[in-house]
């Protein structure tokens, strides 16, 4: 079968920072603070108020009437309210979950303002060049989560230079699969911040392309091809 991965590429992006939410967000979290009001971002809070019941989203980006058109738009299709932030600060304090999905070759915030017991999923920062959080974030997650270790000591852009200063080393990064599967711990502790760094594997793309095949067929859409 062929299939456009455009959609379905957003798609599986958001489905994972949302089985890491699941996984790793304290149960009662309510709040999200988002940076990105782009294509990804929704997906990524479409997927948050499916794991939990979140109440609130204060999305950040720098064109301000990107912002609000975004929150707008948001709030219309996934029934939560979308807020636009004043400022990065203002996005990260006093949220249970902090998402950014941008293409930031810079921190988007400075990790001193996680508070105790926040979650936060990094899903941008696919290649080394790109950073969209500080050192700071990194050293006070108790938990670093990656989708496959491997990908991530290539392309987490993120995690590079704590990595190359000693700082995290490569057996303290657990894979989402681990936790899922209860070989790794997650979240040990409800004040503890814990990280997601999504690069992204192939793998979700095949796992999603499988189940969509079945339901065309089931459904008799699509085109039989040539061959």
């Amino acid at each position: 079968a062929v299939l456009a991965a455009d959609a379905l590429g957003m798609m599986r992006t958001g489905a994972t920072g949302g089985l890491a939410a699941r996984c790793l967000a304290r149960p009662e979290s309510a709040v999200a603070g988002v940076f990105g009001a782009g294509w990804q971002a929704q997906s990524q809070i479409e997927a948050l108020c499916r794991v939990r019941s979140i109440e609130r989203v204060k999305l950040y980006c720098r064109d301000e009437e990107r912002r609000r058109a975004a929150s707008a738009d948001f709030s219309r299709r996934f029934g939560v309210e979308v807020v636009p932030a004043a400022s990065a600060e203002e996005t990260v304090r006093g949220s249970d979950i902090v998402v950014t999905i941008t293409s930031s070759s810079r921190p988007v915030f400075d990790g001193d303002w996680l508070e105790e017991g926040t979650h936060v999923t990094a899903a941008g920062s696919n290649s080394l060049i790109r950073h969209e959080i500080d050192e700071k974030a990194v050293r006070r997650a108790g938990v670093v989560c990656v989708d496959s270790r491997a990908t991530a000591l290539r392309e987490a852009g993120d995690l590079l230079p704590a990595l190359e200063k000693g700082r995290l080393q490569e057996g303290q990064l657990v894979e989402l699969g681990e936790v899922l599967t209860g070989t790794r711990s997650g979240r040990s502790d409800l004040r503890q911040i814990t990280l997601f760094e999504s690069q992204g594997m192939a793998i979700q793309d095949l796992a999603l392309a499988v189940r969509l095949v079945a339901l065309a067929r089931q459904n008799g859409l699509g085109s039989e091809l040539p061959y």
